[in-house]
């Protein structure tokens, strides 16, 4: 017969396992994002705008509030969801360029998914059974070319570079 110390040794194993799948993923999250940040090779951490404002050159924004790794929370079957804004041209103060993007990260059956969406992606994307050394190259690679093509766009009459 089950007894009530029986749901309770079963309650502190779930929330135990519910604790390590959350900082499984914040885990991924972090190193995800370290890797993101120095693919960059920014000149610092921040600059200043032309109103003054120190700013970040890459922000992670949860449920539309500034976040970090730390303070954000994991759904049990969603994982975590954030939005990243990454400047990519600070040359003009008063005229920055910022691409934005939503990434998913997820354990689906045990494995590391990222779903990516946002603005200028065609669909969204999805990178399941991330693992490996180089376990983030491929979803950078896929943000940036999409970067990338948002900004070739702006090049009036054609899809290629001025350059080309």
């Amino acid at each position: 017969m089950t007894s009530f110390n029986d749901f309770k040794e079963k309650r502190a194993q779930v929330k135990l396992a519910i604790e390590k799948h959350d900082e499984q993923l914040r885990s991924v999250f972090r190193e995800f994002m370290s890797q993101y940040i120095a693919s960059f090779d920014f000149p610092g951490e921040s600059f200043v705008d032309g109103k003054g404002n120190q700013r970040k050159y890459v922000s992670i924004l949860s449920k539309g509030i500034l976040s970090d790794a730390d303070s954000l929370n994991v759904h049990p079957h969603d994982g975590i969801t954030v939005s990243v804004n990454t400047v990519l041209d600070d040359s003009s103060k008063n005229d920055i360029r910022i691409e934005s993007f939503t990434i998913n990260i997820r354990l689906v059956n045990g494995l590391i998914n990222f779903v990516v969406t946002g603005m200028g992606f065609f669909d969204e994307k999805t990178f399941s059974s991330v693992s490996g050394k180089d376990k983030y190259v491929d979803v950078i690679d896929y943000i940036k070319s999409v970067f990338l093509d948002n900004i070739l766009k702006d090049y009036p009459g054609s899809n290629h570079s001025p350059a080309e």
